[in-house]
């Protein structure tokens, strides 16, 4: 039986994961991340705890004591769950990087995959202004795109200050059916309704998609009436970066940054991420934190269709030691020097 999302990757397949995670992974080390294991099964209250749009994409089951667990749907959440455990041993800010996966029973419109492959970082502990704490997580970004020699890449990147300002100001009716619109890509919707809440023009109109980016945080800081200091010194450190001011976040997540990684001609992001300073309180600490995943499924596909994936996936060089005439032992010392130089080694008869 073929189960539908779910696949058994052959090694020619997993040995441009292993490249591509190798990468990353090398790159956190260098930053001073350190690894985390985070178990594959959790309480169904830890993926209700802030990602409630997963709950029913959740594989459950009950256990021989009729509790009812879950596969994980996200890292972040147990990850949360952990530290705030363990918070009195541990010294912040505290840096963490994770390989794992997570499994969603309802994969999405465009990859139904059910299981899905991510690499990401978690920093917990410093406040967006405390430690340049937000400026290494974007830098990370940067960084993690020029270690796979991507260059058509744009980092997508909001504040939710800005949309709580506008639930403020429009009420929940109103700002719902305004933030329902552009996260479903209805922007002739949005449009009219800006036409009767003029405030809404600040987030999006054709005509704000041609200003730069400190054009844009000057509108909405005039218009909405809030201090975006500190992120126009965020977005000016990369041409990479873009300001759109109409990106939706999960708002009951996300309580700074928000962030996407897109790759020009992939109609998926390849990453996301973003502060989310409350989730610790839910679990018992107050404890600030920022994160990001890559997806790894969509990068592999997408550094597929760029040709870089050889680059990345150069193997060394193999040796085939084909003399049946030699003893085991020749064999082995044999195979033992071309080891020592690097080099695979592959035994066979003539």
């Amino acid at each position: 039986m073929v189960f539908r999302g779910l696949k058994t990757w052959l090694p020619s397949d997993v040995r441009k994961q292993l490249a591509v995670k190798g990468k990353l992974i090398d790159l956190y080390e260098r930053w001073s991340y350190e690894p985390i294991v985070v178990q594959s099964l959790v309480d169904l209250d830890v993926i209700q705890k802030a990602n409630k749009k997963f709950t029913n994409k959740a594989f459950t089951f009950l256990d021989k004591d009729g509790e009812t667990l879950a596969l994980r749907t996200e890292l972040t959440q147990p990850i949360a769950k952990a530290i705030a455990g363990r918070a009195q041993e541990l010294e912040f800010p505290l840096k963490l990087y994770y390989n794992a996966s997570v499994y969603r029973y309802k994969g999405s419109s465009t990859d139904e995959s059910r299981e899905i492959q991510q690499v990401g970082i978690e920093y917990i502990g410093a406040k967006a202004t405390e430690n340049y704490s937000d400026f290494e997580v974007i830098q990370l970004l940067l960084d993690s795109a020029e270690e796979l020699n991507l260059e058509y890449f744009q980092i997508s990147i909001t504040d939710t200050n800005i949309w709580n300002k506008l639930y403020e100001s429009l009420g929940k009716e109103i700002a719902d059916k305004a933030y329902n619109y552009l996260l479903n890509g209805d922007f002739l919707s949005f449009e009219k309704l800006s036409d009767e809440y003029k405030t809404l023009k600040s987030i999006y109109s054709p005509e704000l998609l041609l200003k730069s980016n400190s054009e844009l945080v000057e509108i909405i800081e005039k218009d909405l009436g809030i201090d975006l200091a500190d992120f126009k010194k965020l977005v000016s450190i990369s041409d990479k970066i873009k300001f759109i001011p109409y990106q939706c976040p999960d708002l009951k997540l996300y309580t700074g940054i928000h962030f996407k990684v897109l790759i020009r001609g992939e109609g998926n992001h390849i990453a996301m991420g973003g502060r989310y300073d409350k989730l610790y309180e839910s679990f018992g600490e107050d404890l600030p934190a920022i994160g990001f995943a890559f997806y790894i499924p969509r990068l592999i596909s997408a550094l597929a269709n760029l040709n870089l994936l050889d680059q990345i996936t150069e193997s060394s060089q193999k040796v085939e030691l084909k003399d049946s005439s030699k003893s085991w032992a020749e064999i082995y010392e044999e195979a033992k020097g071309q080891f020592k130089e690097g080099k695979k080694v592959l035994i066979c008869k003539k």
